[in-house]
């Protein structure tokens, strides 16, 4: 269904009382941007003027130049700047036989109370009503209810839900419980915080076909792409909604009771490949199956276990035991990292592989390396090392989280019917363009505002693609680089990070090559949230096709992770911008995480208040999406405003009683809302047994 921009209004106007009536009709509902007309039944007469109203709830405003046949509602009306959204029109039309004032409504003779939150429109009839919590209201024809936000940014619709003709008492929720929107908002016609998808997204779900078969490029057994949508392996279109779980609660076999309650068609599952297989991963995803949730699979750190000795800064490994080393400057600010030995200090980083005596030459095993503090271990001993994922940018980081899932494909591999892959958790930085000289293998950088990192990927005009291999006078912004390719002297040229986009392509076919054949999942850079200057979701929108393109099986999907980027109402954009890539790509995309959180600045800044936004916006523009987290408490001194978990109490078998007082608000908003919840929309995946 293509819907209808929403507008609220105060009260009606009557018509003036005359002997003879030739009152207006205005013949459309408003639509920012679109001419309202108008026409007097019965008449065809000489019209000698005509003046146009807007009533944003103080009553009707002349609006000045307003005195044609039409008047078309702006985002800055003729009326001092003013908007008209969040208003309704009415004419005044003089002819010989007097002036006539049309109703700001179609001649209904209903009566609306002053303070509206809730639109109906009807796209048959142009009758329109607002429902408040204090005033009865009648339907005449079957309509479409939108929660809308007249003092937001943009006059777009946000939830909707379709009513049947009736009649209405006040305080009627066409939405569920009110309760699970927060309350008080039912009562405030402030909604500041909601933002509405545009129609386009409508138009874009509706074209998805329900089945698809498997195209010729996909030979796996497990999910596919087509249309710019999910489908599994009997065909049928998969729209994910689901929840993230914990990556510190998911060593916890059997710990999912409420998980599973929850009705989720997904889980997303942060998974550590140092676990003991059989034991603590396999029963893991064993569960999920067993219980119709798609594992859908991502590594949030990158582990080893080696014997190594250490001089100065320099560490040689004599023996790989497990895992993979994973290089960075530094430890990921989200996830952490560190050694677990004696005699090594915890503080040290691995920073770059030196020298490579691996058999068979496989990165971030056997070899020198170069860390980041000093330490003397003349005896090989065994140590532990990790390093969390979340916002690193080093290639070659993601190079050895992709070698991890190369090394566990005898035990993955088996799960590719039910299993989605998450090759690595928010790595990479997003496509950011600066200006630039080269004269051979020296890059000078003169703004202070770039960002320029060891390893990244450069392409620009002239340009041959190389990179950036060590610092000179730069440190990350102004300054000199070395690169890794001579360049001829090319001048302030704009150069693009096309880091992100190689590694992913080089990751993935790493990935087919091991063996892996079904949907592979990349996340935006930016640590997710992919907000370069160059606007929201630039990136992922516009390097997508060349991964997808270097893909053997052409079988990839990218998520999006919307935290401190996407504040208040600024998604909508940003999902309708999604929703048309995926068409126009075959690309599908979603929302991989997103949450409230009040206290931990990884997660953002998004506000309970946003949980329903988030979910309605991702439902218009068919976008899947996974909340964070199912398991992720920040303190228990006040779990309804400091949690951004959805259940109360953490590692343990919660919401196991399907009792919602164990949900925090967020929680009952992703399960239990009568139009968006979990318990409405998700529907299974038809491969399980």
């Amino acid at each position: 269904m293509t819907p209808f921009f929403s507008f609220v209004f105060s009260r009606l106007v009557r018509p003036q009382a005359v002997a003879l009536s030739l009152q207006p009709v205005i013949l459309s509902t408003p639509v920012i941007g679109q001419p309202l007309n108008y026409t007097i039944p019965g008449y065809a007469g000489p019209i000698t003027s005509q003046q146009w109203y807007w009533n944003t709830g103080s009553g009707p405003v002349l609006i000045p130049g307003a005195t044609g046949s039409t008047y078309t509602p702006s985002l800055t009306s003729a009326r001092g700047g003013a908007t008209d959204v969040g208003g309704f029109a009415s004419v005044s039309v003089t002819t010989p036989y007097g002036t006539f004032r049309s109703q700001e409504f179609s001649a209904t003779g209903t009566v609306i109370s002053q303070t509206g939150v809730l639109t109906v429109s009807s796209p048959t009839s142009g009758n329109n009503f607002i429902a408040t919590e204090a005033t009865t209201i009648t339907i005449l024809t079957v309509c479409v209810v939108r929660l809308v936000c007249p003092l937001g940014p943009n006059p777009t619709f946000y939830i909707e839900t379709t009513v049947a003709p009736g009649t209405y008492a006040g305080g009627t929720s066409f939405f569920g419980d009110p309760s699970l929107l927060g309350g008080t908002q039912f009562s405030s016609n402030v909604y500041s915080h909601l933002s509405l998808a545009p129609a386009a997204c409508i138009d874009q779900v509706a074209a998805k076909p329900a089945t698809a078969t498997r195209p010729g490029t996909s030979t796996g057994a497990g999910f596919f792409t087509k249309n710019g949508g999910i489908y599994d392996a009997n065909g049928n279109l998969f729209v994910g909604r689901g929840l993230n779980r914990l990556h510190w609660d998911c060593n916890r076999p059997g710990n999912d009771t409420g998980l599973f309650n929850a009705k989720a068609n997904t889980h997303r599952l942060f998974i550590d490949t140092s676990q003991n297989w059989l034991s603590v991963n396999k029963p893991l995803i064993d569960a999920m199956i067993s219980n119709s949730v798609v594992p859908h699979i991502v590594i949030p750190y990158v582990r080893a276990n080696f014997e190594a000795t250490f001089s100065g800064t320099t560490m040689t490994v004599t023996t790989m035991n497990s895992g993979v080393i994973a290089c960075a400057n530094s430890f990921s600010a989200g996830a952490g990292g560190g050694f677990v030995s004696t005699g090594v200090s915890g503080a040290t980083v691995i920073k770059a592989q030196l020298t490579n005596t691996n058999g068979s030459g496989i990165p971030g095993k056997e070899g020198t390396y170069t860390t980041s503090t000093s330490n003397s271990i003349a005896t090989p001993q065994n140590v532990v090392y990790s390093n969390g994922t979340t916002g690193q940018t080093a290639p070659d980081f993601a190079i050895a989280a992709a070698q991890v899932w190369v090394d566990n494909f005898s035990n993955f591999g088996g799960y590719e019917r039910w299993m989605i892959l998450n090759i690595i958790n928010e790595w990479g930085a997003s496509a950011n363009t600066y200006t630039a000289s080269f004269s051979g293998t020296t890059m000078t950088v003169p703004s202070s505002s770039a960002t320029v990192y060891i390893g990244q990927v450069l392409n620009g005009p002239g340009l041959t693609a190389c990179t950036v291999t060590a610092f000179g006078t730069g440190t990350g912004h102004a300054g000199t680089y070395t690169v890794s390719v001579s360049q001829p002297t090319l001048t302030s040229i704009t150069v693009t990070d096309c880091t992100w986009r190689e590694t992913n392509i080089t990751m993935v076919q790493m990935l087919r090559t091991a063996g892996y054949r079904g949907l592979i999942v990349i996340d935006a850079p930016g640590s997710g949230q992919d907000a370069p200057t160059t606007g929201r979701a630039w990136t992922i929108i516009n390097h997508a096709a060349a991964i997808k393109s270097a893909d053997p099986q052409q079988n990839i999907a990218i998520e999006l992770h919307a935290y401190g980027s996407y504040g208040a109402g600024q998604l909508a954009t940003t999902a309708q911008a999604l929703a048309s890539a995926a068409v126009s790509l075959g690309i599908p995309y979603g929302i991989g995480e997103f949450g409230p959180a009040n206290e931990n600045a990884a997660s953002g800044s998004i506000t309970t208040a946003q949980t329903l936004e988030i979910i309605s916006v991702a439902f218009a523009c068919g976008l899947s999406w996974k909340y964070w987290a199912w398991d992720d408490p920040v303190t228990a001194s006040n779990p309804f405003t400091t949690y951004y978990a959805a259940c109360l109490q953490a590692n343990s078998n919660y919401y196991s009683t399907l009792d919602r007082t164990q949900l925090t608000l967020a929680g009952q908003q992703l399960l239990l809302d009568s139009t968006y919840g979990l318990n409405t929309t998700a529907v299974a995946a038809t491969v399980f047994p």
